[in-house]
């Protein structure tokens, strides 16, 4: 019978060496982790999983402007001080090229060209519609989607449409419907911006995002096996 493999540091060890190829620190594991060692490795561990946990590529510079604008752009590192690349969702199949620009990061892959317009909670408490509206009238982007947080809401929309959708996601998770800023799903703590995308054909666009869908989908399915493998492990033990 195998002989199990033991670390003096168990579980916080082992997400450590998962994680530590993305972030600044990397304590010594062959000592014991202090208290707030093993809670920083814990939160940064969990953060990067739900980052991870979609089709995304790496993106590493050394150009310290560029990389925290990949960060911005791909919603990530908010919370992450300490995160050294950026995880750049793609839609599973194509790579993805970035370009900075003053006005923010342009995303291309073969036939689709993203951007991100970026929402102000406050303003959208006042008139949503309007807001929205006024960020978009002199963009070229053809169909809009929703960003919620780190994912994307797949559903696209037109320009005469973004609006009105903005706006349902604000009553339907806002004061409107009895949400309060101390609610997890207050539309303020997501509902963040817009991706805005140009794009060759409309069946391109179409595909790009059910290739996103997939790639999330298939992305939880294998954390959830994970995730019982290594219960069934702690419970031979």
């Amino acid at each position: 019978m195998p002989k199990k493999r033991t670390t003096v540091n168990g579980l916080h060890g082992e997400r450590l060496k998962k994680i530590r190829r993305f972030v600044d620190f990397d304590y010594d594991l062959r000592k014991p982790l202090t208290k707030s060692q093993r809670a920083k490795v814990r939160r940064y561990y969990e953060e990067i999983s739900a980052l991870t946990n979609r089709p995304y590529q790496v993106f590493k510079s050394r150009n310290k402007k560029n990389l925290r604008d990949a960060q911005i752009y791909a919603n990530n590192g908010r919370n992450l001080p300490g995160l050294t690349v950026a995880f750049i969702p793609t839609d599973g199949k194509n790579r993805v090229k970035l370009t900075f620009r003053k006005k923010g990061v342009i995303a291309k892959t073969k036939h689709v060209t993203a951007t991100v317009i970026y929402l102000d909670t406050d303003e959208l408490l006042v008139d949503p519609v309007a807001h929205v509206n006024d960020l978009i009238k002199n963009h070229p982007a053809e169909q809009f989607t929703v960003r919620a947080d780190v994912y994307e809401i797949p559903s696209p929309y037109m320009r005469s449409t973004i609006g009105d959708a903005v706006a349902r996601y604000v009553n339907r998770y806002g004061e409107a419907n009895g949400l309060t800023p101390d609610d997890n799903h207050y539309y303020a703590h997501w509902l963040h911006g817009l991706n805005a995308y140009t794009f060759q054909d409309q069946g391109d666009l179409n595909e790009y995002l059910l290739e996103k869908q997939r790639g999330i989908k298939a992305g939880k399915r294998k954390r959830e096996a994970e995730r019982k493998r290594r219960q069934r492990q702690r419970e031979r033990r």
